[in-house]
Formats: structure tokens, C-alpha cells, sequence
């Protein structure tokens, strides 16, 4: 994961609704989180030294600067046992408090909220990675190895 552009404005598209932290979320594949990512967006790139396995939570196709890119939610875990969750966007801190520039939906404001808790409430009972390991899925979104966004 990696900065990819900057600003943006867009869906956050749930990719892997099974993911152990969106229980209780209702959530589906394909569900779209207007707004939620922004005003900064990650990416992953898949080179070497990309952690593996690596899971796609989101997967958010937009446009920066005219050029088609996407942003991406990951979660990883290790062999020490860590596990790793990069929501890939700066929008997620102010949703939490509901305190963001751009009106986001109660469903998203709900959503955010119930995933943070889930995960820091898991993560608080030591390493997750044994409990719940990643299931790597990027080869499913054919990303770019290379930031093709001009002066990102």
C-alpha cells in the first residue's frame, strides 16, 4: 500500500464482505460507501516486498487527475502473528467522529464505526493473525505495478 493520489472523492466498493472484521456490518460485495474515500487515497502496488498474503477488502475504481486508478482496503497478517489493516483512505479518521468535510451517509458513519470497534476490540486480545488470517485476493484486480497518476 501506497499513496497513490491526492484529492479525491470516492465510493468506497466493498470487495471481500466476508472479511472477519465487517461482521455485523450487513455489508455485501459490491456495496458502495459514497465518499468514504478521500482526500487522500492508497494503493496497492504489487512488487516485490508487497506483504503477503495479502486481502483487498475495498476495491474503489476512480479517476485522479483523468487518468483511471483505484484505491484499496487491505488487511495482512504475519508469521510473528501481526496482523495489518490499511483502510486506505484519510476519510476514515474524521468518519469516526462524524466531523468530515463532505456529508457522509449514516449506513457509512454506522459502517466505519462498527469495523474500527470489531478490530481494535480483536486486536486487544493479542496477535490476530493466528485467529484470523489474510486471504491473499490481488491477483483477482489486475493493479498496476507503477503510479500512473502524472505529479501524484
Amino acid at each position: 500500500m501506497d499513496y497513490e493520489c491526492f484529492p479525491v472523492d470516492a465510493p468506497f466498493r466493498v470487495a471481500s464482505p466476508g472479511w472477519w472484521g465487517f461482521a455485523g456490518t450487513g455489508t455485501r460485495r459490491g456495496e458502495e460507501l459514497h465518499h468514504l474515500v478521500g482526500v487522500e487515497a492508497d494503493r496497492v502496488y504489487p512488487v516485490r516486498g508487497t506483504p503477503r498474503p495479502l486481502q483487498v477488502l475495498a476495491h474503489a475504481p476512480y479517476s485522479c487527475r483523468g487518468v483511471p486508478t483505484s484505491a484499496q482496503a487491505v488487511y495482512y497478517t504475519t508469521p510473528s502473528g501481526a496482523a495489518v489493516l490499511d483502510v486506505g483512505t484519510l476519510r476514515w479518521t474524521c468518519a469516526l467522529a462524524d466531523r468530515c468535510p463532505v456529508p457522509l451517509t449514516r449506513r457509512t458513519l454506522r459502517f466505519v464505526n462498527r469495523v474500527t470497534a470489531t478490530v481494535l476490540r480483536d486486536f486487544a486480545l493479542g496477535p490476530a493473525a493466528p485467529r484470523h488470517p489474510a486471504r491473499d485476493n490481488v491477483r483477482q484486480f489486475d493493479l498496476p505495478t507503477t503510479n500512473l497518476v502524472p505529479a501524484s
